[in-house]
């Protein structure tokens, strides 16, 4: 059989069997031969194929920018064409909306990380509404607890069979491995994609629905942490025992074959963030000792920036590290250095609704910092800290009951605290008793 005659399957293979590898410098030949691979499987109506193929293609084509700016879009299309031409619950549209994910979360050509955040974002909450029809419609208990919350591994032969592997233990998600023959995915479960989301409503129906599934330090870890998400009353406990959980997935050996590898991220980030995060819920339940749980949770969270980071760990980071600061004596630069802290990630990891909150939070309480500083009196009446407590009651990373625990003690700590003998003597001045109520209920 020539060439010309062969099918793509067997046009890809025959590529593969060459071994070839990036040389340094554009290989047009080769981007060109899985161009032309990628046409023969888009022809065939076999969209996910030619997608990935060109996905591959755009690793030969680095060094010339329109070369492989064309390979991106035309692999962008035919993905989209892939998921909305499958079935709901076909195999074939849950590999492609992953793909998908892949390469909008590699950014070649880029596009603001804000909207590469969002964009992933979407994908995730389909892809987990995908694989919950999958779960309901089995009744197989291992491809429930796969789907649902341990993940899941898509094997295909590049010939339009998938079949999915279910190890029986929490899956590496994001993984792919390609063999002489075959392509793997690794596949993250709904329960993680909610997680990521912060859809905890939805993680947490998963969580009572397979309860079985939960089998590793990481999975228990934020089925804890999602319950404290949930319950106000129980975050501290619920978050130190997420602490706990993440803090013992250590190196296991056998558990490193069967998940396909291990790392670190549960120990230097997720037990570190849970520990502080259940330190600023102890503010609820003792206000007077707000400056000290603050700045326990400013340790806890040494170490997270750099290594593992996260977008959510670093806004909560920044605005721990604003908020101890003022209760240390140095609010005159602790919003600015908080906003900086945060900005200098997002040139990578992008904002969120999160994030915007954190940086009008800051901007605001920089203004009223430096107003205390500037003219004290005027300060008091302007409620412009008043406002920054309002925004930072929006922020789910603080929220609404730790706010209103704390935010008594940053007013004391603002009026009172550089500007104490400012304040004793004025109040000490002031003769007339009408005055000295009304300035009382105005601080009230």
């Amino acid at each position: 059989m020539s060439e010309a005659a062969q099918s793509p399957r067997e046009d890809y293979l025959g590529f593969l069997a060459e071994g070839r590898h990036f040389s340094g410098r554009p290989d047009h030949e080769t981007v060109e031969r899985l161009r032309t691979i990628a046409a023969g499987w888009r022809a065939a109506s076999q969209h996910f194929y030619a997608g990935y193929v060109l996905f591959r293609a755009i690793h030969f084509a680095w060094g010339d920018a329109q070369a492989a700016n064309a390979c991106i879009i035309a692999a962008l299309q035919d993905l989209q064409t892939a998921v909305a031409h499958a079935d709901d619950t076909d195999l074939e549209r849950i590999a492609s909306l992953q793909m998908w994910t892949t390469l909008i979360g590699q950014n070649y050509q880029g596009v603001d990380p804000s909207t590469v955040r969002g964009s992933i974002r979407a994908l995730n909450e389909e892809l987990a509404q995908r694989l919950q029809r999958l779960a309901d419609q089995t009744n197989d208990r291992e491809a429930r607890a796969g789907f649902l919350v341990q993940g899941s591994r898509l094997e295909t032969d590049f010939a339009g069979d998938w079949k999915p592997e279910f190890p029986g233990s929490e899956v590496r998600d994001g993984g792919m491995a390609l063999g002489p023959g075959s392509l793997v995915l690794n596949v993250p479960s709904a329960f993680r994609l909610f997680v990521r989301g912060s859809d905890y409503f939805a993680a947490d129906a998963v969580a009572q629905a397979c309860p079985e599934g939960f089998t590793s330090h990481g999975l228990l870890g934020w089925k804890a942490a999602v319950a404290g998400f949930l319950n106000p009353d129980q975050a501290v406990e619920r978050f130190s025992e997420a602490a706990l959980e993440f803090a013992q997935d250590t190196y296991d050996e056998e558990v490193m074959k069967r998940a396909d590898g291990w790392d670190s991220r549960n120990v230097d980030l997720w037990a570190k963030y849970f520990r502080a995060r259940a330190a600023v819920a102890e503010i609820v339940r003792a206000p007077a000792r707000a400056p000290e749980l603050l700045s326990r949770a400013s340790v806890a969270l040494t170490g997270t920036e750099s290594g593992w980071v996260n977008p959510q760990v670093t806004c909560f980071r920044a605005l721990i590290t604003a908020l101890e600061q003022v209760f240390s004596g140095d609010s005159a630069t602790a919003a600015a250095d908080a906003k900086e802290m945060l900005l200098e990630r997002a040139r990578f990891s992008g904002l969120d609704e999160n994030d915007q909150l954190a940086i009008t939070f800051l901007d605001t309480a920089k203004e009223a910092f430096a107003e205390f500083q500037q003219a004290p009196a005027r300060a008091i009446a302007s409620g412009r800290l008043a406002d920054a407590l309002k925004i930072l009651r929006r922020i789910p990373l603080i929220g609404d009951e730790v706010t209103a625990a704390i935010g008594p003690a940053i007013a004391d700590a603002e009026a009172f605290g550089q500007q104490r003998s400012w304040m004793q003597q004025t109040i000490g001045s002031i003769r007339d008793e009408r005055l000295l109520q009304r300035l009382l209920l105005r601080l009230m």
